[in-house]
């Protein structure tokens, strides 16, 4: 690589006393080429910089010589550090650059200076380059774009459950040449034939000699350009009664009784109709029956998208959006679906892969698609959701021509901390016991026994992302130091250098002291060790992430090196580079103190600067954020979206935004509070309801739900004999219940625990921001998830306290309290119509449904996901209450097997006929 100092660095250099210094520098980057750069700088993109002696800032960027076609580092300037000049090229490093530091580059006499250094020497070769077919199977746009001529199928909930019956599979040729029929609207077929229904644009149409029928709609929507829809309600044998249509209309909620209303009679638009649909796909796939036959066996992630999903797919996979393709970053809330796009992209991606390695006898090494996450059982899903995708959805099927082979994907899917943890050496591994292994919960018990000023939070937060995540070193010093953090861009500060250095002085020395000397480890620890030994490889040809906003920045550069172009050379224009980020700030439970700016600038810095150092290929990173919540009632979103709107307030966070409901049909009674003895409520009367076992959300860490519940005077009866290997059924922290989602929820003493820590109301809060809120927003982190768990209905319960610091605040028709929080935003048109609050609750008759069946069903899907035996245990204990005894101890040999238990987890394999897995465990 070439490098070229210009004359103000040179003087600088000099006095400074530092040439022998940067002659040093210099030579490695000629030697090792970018690679040095990217081990030796650090990014404020599109600048660098490096410490140099303790007080001296070096600052340069990357360009490209046409001339030579190659990469250049120029070094511009010499700071000091806490000077005038730093702290302003700091606080705005593009406008600073571009004023004082870009204008000293003599371009003639860097022409002069690389064509001496040419000469004297043969530098690198460059950078790799990827065979041509390879490279341009990565670097194409996804292939999502939609074409509005196609008239869209949609199939309703009723029909696809009725399509998962094994008599409607017997029929269903019968069924489908209906569709056909109605599809290919000048086919003459006189065996089948239509008829009308009371109902306006809604129809039947039947094969007469089997009397198979099917209920339909065929109408334009109104969007600009219109929609053609093939809306399929329901499917018959035998003519069916009127009765039995209304029956159908009103189960799939297109009549709307309270206002005597068919939606059919009047202009829908596409996104309003989709919002019925449980599946869609195009007409063009009804012309090959075998294919439409596999779409309609199963049932998965192949779900009808919303207009909102379906335009971030089209604008990402067309030319005409040339701003709009990948690198993406997906923002989006709980139940956004932000986990959905990132599984339809990827599946595409998979499918490249797949095609490619199965159709070419190639020698070409076996590049592939990677899918990271944190969250185990995201990973499952995802995993499950691309995998059916493939198998079943048109656009696959069509372009393998009904080819179902299942791709082996086992190698795109990785749980980021077990990914990490198979790089190291066998000779390492053993330094990373699982034995001594800190998590944030683990983090807070050691810390509550020996500091109190500020929160475990705040001090997880400054030493994760700032002490032992934000770069690997600093000067002379291998973590970051006070002096060090005056030096981050303000864009990337969240809290004072007053509070780092306390807490740097009085717990980080201690914390250091056990991760180093005493064997104990963490995520960061992981990371820095992965990156100081190099033992990675650059294989992978497409990088997703979900639960992004856990990532800090080191963990983000070792995901952008794992990358194939990480060492290829890139040429303009670029199409689009396979990498995609989904996160929700308001979910992370570990407190890193993410904002969505600074995580814009972070992202971008990291991705764009790794991948594109000289700005030659002109990359932008497409950012989206998602709107729709596609899990909860619209009660249950109002709520949620009041809480968004106390942390905008709060935290001072603008670019905070409601989200919308997307099945506005759902049953929708706004969540209830009830608060003991007020208004004849009591411990007893909610004892009588609660045989059902509905799960509560308490506000608790992970792992310290058994003291929760002992130390509750309302819960401590109703578990007498809870254990660690008999754990509460129903009993949830939020950290728990991230990720799971039930009917019901009661959200079970958040305002006590408010008043208790806080000592002032939510409305006192507003008025006094502590610089050390990070406590504050970890809190309704935590009160946001258990919130937007529930899917259908939520009930609060809480003491008279906790009502009058946090739950009055957000009581319908109580003293206006909703509208006054509208009196503090600017942009009220942006909340008016998507805050709602909660109603004091008249009776506990929401109790009463029975849900242990999917509770059971969702906590064991959990448990293997996670290999938590907390969650199989309680779905055990579910499962037997509901007299399914082999689902119970199937149960309870996966939570020994996680337990390490293997003996007897063997045993209970055997006895229920799991011969493998008892293997296995034995073995073990």
């Amino acid at each position: 690589m070439y490098t070229y100092t210009t004359a103000q660095f040179d003087r600088q250099a000099k006095q400074q006393g530092i040439q022998a210094n940067v002659d040093e520098l210099l030579v490695k980057v000629r030697q090792q080429g970018i690679t040095a750069v990217y081990s030796l700088f650090e990014w404020i993109y599109p600048y660098l910089k490096r410490p140099i002696k303790y007080n001296l800032r070096l600052v340069g960027r990357v360009i490209r010589l046409n001339s030579q076609d190659e990469d250049v580092l120029c070094l511009l300037a010499v700071f000091t550090r806490g000077g005038k000049a730093y702290k302003a090229f700091l606080n705005n490093p593009e406008q600073y650059g571009k004023k004082h530091l870009d204008s000293q580059i003599n371009w003639v006499e860097l022409e002069t200076n690389i064509q001496t250094q040419w000469q004297e020497q043969h530098l690198l070769p460059p950078r790799l380059s990827l065979p041509y077919q390879l490279y341009h199977l990565w670097l194409e746009r996804p292939s999502w774009a939609r074409n509005n001529d196609d008239t869209v199928i949609f199939e309703s909930e009723v029909w696809v459950s009725q399509f998962k019956q094994y008599q409607t599979q017997l029929q269903w040729q019968s069924y489908y040449e209906i569709l056909a029929y109605l599809v290919e609207a000048n086919q003459q077929q006189n065996d089948i034939v239509r008829r009308s229904t009371s109902w306006e644009n809604l129809n039947l149409c039947g094969q007469l000699h089997q009397q198979h029928y099917v209920l339909f709609s065929s109408l334009k929507t109104t969007d600009s350009p219109q929609r053609n829809i093939l809306f399929l309600f329901c499917l018959f044998s035998g003519l069916p009664s009127e009765e039995q249509i209304h029956r159908i209309v009103k189960l799939t909620n297109f009549f709307k009784s309270h206002q005597n209303s068919f939606l059919l009679n009047q202009p829908i638009t596409f996104d309003q109709l989709s919002r019925y649909a449980r599946r869609s796909y195009p007409d063009y796939l009804i012309a090959d029956s075998e294919i439409w036959l596999e779409l309609e066996r199963d049932i998965g992630i192949n779900l009808a998208l919303s207009v909102e999903e379906e335009k971030i797919l089209h604008e990402l996979s067309t030319a005409e959006w040339k701003n709009h393709s990948l690198p993406v970053f997906i923002n989006g809330q709980a139940g956004s679906g932000k986990s959905t796009m990132l599984v339809y992209l990827f599946a595409d991606y998979c499918y490249r892969y797949h095609k490619y390695y199965t159709q070419q006898n190639s020698d070409d090494p076996i590049y592939h698609p990677l899918f990271l996450t944190y969250n185990e059982r995201l990973l499952v899903k995802a995993k499950e959701g691309v995998k059916k995708l493939l198998k079943n959805h048109h656009k696959f099927l069509l372009e393998s021509n009904g080819n179902t082979t299942e791709a082996n994907l086992d190698n795109c899917f990785k749980s980021f901390n077990r990914f990490l943890l198979n790089l190291l050496p066998a000779e390492i591994l053993n330094q990373f016991d699982s034995d001594y292994y800190i998590s944030f919960n683990e983090f807070r018990k050691l810390l509550r026994q020996r500091y109190s000023r500020y929160s475990p939070e705040l001090c997880w937060h400054i030493i994760r992302t700032f002490i032992k995540g934000y770069s690997l070193k600093t000067h002379e010093n291998e973590y970051m130091t006070p002096e060090d953090y005056e030096e981050v861009p303000r864009r990337e500060r969240t809290i004072s250098p007053e509070i780092f250095k306390e807490v740097y002085q009085k717990v980080w020395l201690w914390y250091h002291q056990l991760t180093s000397h005493e064997g104990y480890w963490d995520d960061q620890d992981l990371i820095r060790k992965v990156l100081e030994l190099n033992c990675y490889q650059p294989q992978y040809t497409a990088i997703f992430c979900d639960e992004a906003q856990d990532f800090t920045k080191l963990e983000l550069q070792l995901i952008m090196k794992l990358s194939v172009f990480y060492q290829c050379e890139l040429h303009p224009p670029l199409i689009s580079l396979p990498f995609a980020f989904a996160g929700d700030p308001f979910q992370t439970l570990n407190p890193t103190g993410f904002r969505w700016k600074s995580a814009k600038s972070t992202f971008f810095d990291q991705v764009i600067g790794t991948l594109d150092p000289t700005g030659k290929l002109k990359l932008n990173m497409s950012f989206y954020e998602l709107e729709s919540n596609y899990r909860s009632s619209p009660a249950i979103v109002k709520l949620t979206n009041l809480i968004h709107l106390w942390r905008q307030i709060l935290f001072n966070i603008p670019e905070v935004k409601p989200q919308k409901a997307w099945r506005s049909y759902r049953r929708s009674n706004p969540p209830q509070k009830f608060i003991f003895n007020q208004y004849n409520f009591s411990a007893e009367s909610l004892k009588i309801y609660l045989q059902k076992s509905p799960i509560f959300i308490v506000p608790c860490e992970v792992g310290d739900e058994l003291n929760y519940i002992k130390n509750d005077p309302f819960l401590a009866p109703l578990f007498p004999k809870i254990s660690e290997i008999n754990p509460p059924k129903n009993v949830l922290s939020a950290i728990q219940a991230k990720g799971l989602e039930f009917p019901l929820i009661i959200l079970y003493k958040f305002g006590d625990q408010f008043a208790q820590r806080f000592q002032k109301s939510i409305w006192d809060c507003t008025r006094s921001q502590a610089n050390h809120s990070l406590e504050l927003e970890y809190f309704f982190n935590k009160l946001y998830v258990a919130a937007s768990r529930g899917m259908s209905d939520l009930i609060i319960i809480d003491t008279k306290r906790g009502d009058d610091f946090l739950w009055k605040y957000a009581t319908i028709d109580e003293s206006n309290s909703i509208d006054k929080w509208l009196e503090k935003v600017d942009k009220k048109r942006n909340w008016k119509s998507y805050i709602g609050g909660i109603r004091w609750g008249n009776n506990l008759g929401e109790l009463e449904g029975d849900n242990r069946e999917s509770q059971a069903k969702e906590l064991e899907e959990h448990g293997h996901a996670q290999k938590d035996s907390i969650s199989l245990r309680q779905a055990k204990q579910f499962y037997l209450e509901l007299g399914h005894i082999e689902k119970a101890k199937l149960c309870e040999a996966w939570a020994l097997k996680f337990d390490q238990e293997f003996h007897q987890a063997g045993i209970l394999f055997l006895k229920y006929q799991q011969e493998m897995e008892a293997w296995n465990c034995f073995w073990e």
